[in-house]
């Protein structure tokens, strides 16, 4: 039981911060394309990159939208 509680509350923990991380994405990457409408960030397993669906495209990009890669990779 506490072993189970222990787990939800890490997932917990950790799945805020990625969710944390997603908006603050989301909020950049509308700024620097020209307020753009975003559908949806996600974090990818490579990398750290993140995958961005805005305006019917795919993009790319960092956490700290360094740089932003527009098309499938």
């Amino acid at each position: 039981m506490l072993k189970t509680l222990f787990s939800l509350a890490l997932a917990l923990v950790f799945g805020h911060s990625a969710l944390a991380d997603e908006a603050g994405v989301k909020k950049a990457i509308e700024a620097k394309l020209g307020g753009s409408k975003v559908t949806s960030v996600t974090k990818t397993g490579y990398l750290g990159l993140y995958e961005i669906y805005a305006d019917g495209q795919i993009f790319y990009t960092d956490e700290k939208v360094t740089a932003i890669l527009a098309g499938p990779l």
